[in-house]
């Protein structure tokens, strides 16, 4: 999920029969201020708009 604000990101665990996503959420923020004194953060264009894609996992 993204915004303006920030990006969320949740892991999948493939080892899980079927695979399931983790409860874990890791959030980011759109701001680069936040990480101006980060090496490892490539900063990239802001996207032209924002959406919501829905995976699905296919079966084995």
């Amino acid at each position: 999920a993204a915004n303006e604000d920030e990006v969320q990101v949740r892991s999948i665990m493939w080892y899980k029969n079927p695979p399931i996503l983790e409860n874990r959420i890791h959030i980011y923020s759109n701001s680069t201020e936040n990480y101006s004194s980060k090496y490892w953060i490539k900063v990239v264009p802001v996207p032209l708009e924002y959406g919501l894609e829905i995976l699905n996992v296919l079966p084995n």
